[in-house]
């Protein structure tokens, strides 16, 4: 058993491949990484190219 908190990989998330703060994308988006999480599963975004 971990303490979720003391890794502080769990506030960041990779974003195209970069890792990125939790914090810095949307609320909604921060929630599906939460819930993710919780299931024992790891969640990325990519976003569409322009």
């Amino acid at each position: 058993f971990h303490k979720v908190e003391s890794n502080p990989f769990n506030n960041m998330v990779m974003m195209d491949g970069f890792i990125v703060p939790l914090d810095t994308i949307p609320e909604d988006l921060q929630e599906m990484v939460k819930e993710a999480r919780a299931e024992g599963r790891d969640i990325e975004f990519t976003t569409e190219p322009e």
